[in-house]
């Protein structure tokens, strides 16, 4: 998580290697590397993540998912790539 938070794609990409499951922890708010990355409107971090099979409609613990949080930040990018991959619309935040 904390290469994740740091964008340190580099760090992240080995770590992967070593075991995917440690892109599918959370920090003490229920986020994902995918949040942060969203959150920071890391684009290349964010790619890495769903494309080695992150929940992309994970949520924290205010219901939060990553397209909330691009949105809220207005990274559209983010947002339209999230769509793309088919995030879910519809959840509600707490």
């Amino acid at each position: 998580m904390i290469a994740v938070k740091a964008g340190n794609i580099i760090k992240v990409d080995e770590l992967i290697v070593e075991d995917n499951r440690v892109v599918h922890t959370t920090d003490s708010v229920g986020q994902t590397g995918l949040h942060w990355s969203a959150l920071r409107g890391d684009i290349n971090m964010l790619r890495l993540l769903v494309t080695i099979g992150i929940e992309i409609d994970h949520k924290d613990s205010a219901h939060r998912t990553a397209l909330y949080l691009a949105s809220y930040k207005n990274h559209t990018a983010i947002v339209e790539y999230l769509l793309d991959k088919e995030a879910n619309t519809s959840i509600k935040t707490l």
